[in-house]
């Protein structure tokens, strides 16, 4: 499984969640759920080889993900993943205006 990490070994909630296997291995089955056992949508590609989410992380959450899979012969194969997102406190920061004791708006200049 790989996540785009975001710093301290989270994943980044802003991208996907990536699950992938090599070798003669295919995935059979993705379940993804958040804490509250809330599941989140992915596509399994058509060869098994990749499942990747289709719906947004959220910022600040732990995640479960299990993962079925099936070997070249047959064999079923199965994997318990947890991991956490980065908090919203990595995102972007918006600023209203004008800063205090100023008044107007956009960047024109106060007159002469």
């Amino acid at each position: 499984m790989s996540f785009a990490s975001a710093g301290g070994g989270k994943a980044d909630p802003d991208k996907p969640l990536e699950v992938s296997v090599k070798g003669g291995t295919r995935i059979t089955d993705v379940t993804a759920t958040d804490a509250a056992g809330r599941y989140i949508r992915g596509e399994l590609s058509a060869d098994g080889k990749r499942w990747n989410s289709t719906a947004a992380l959220a910022a600040g959450a732990h995640y479960t993900v299990r993962v079925s899979t099936e070997d070249s012969e047959g064999h079923p194969g199965r994997k318990t993943l947890g991991f956490d997102t980065t908090s919203a406190g990595t995102g972007l920061h918006v600023a209203f205006g004008p800063d205090a004791g100023r008044t107007g708006s956009g960047s024109r200049s106060p007159p002469s």
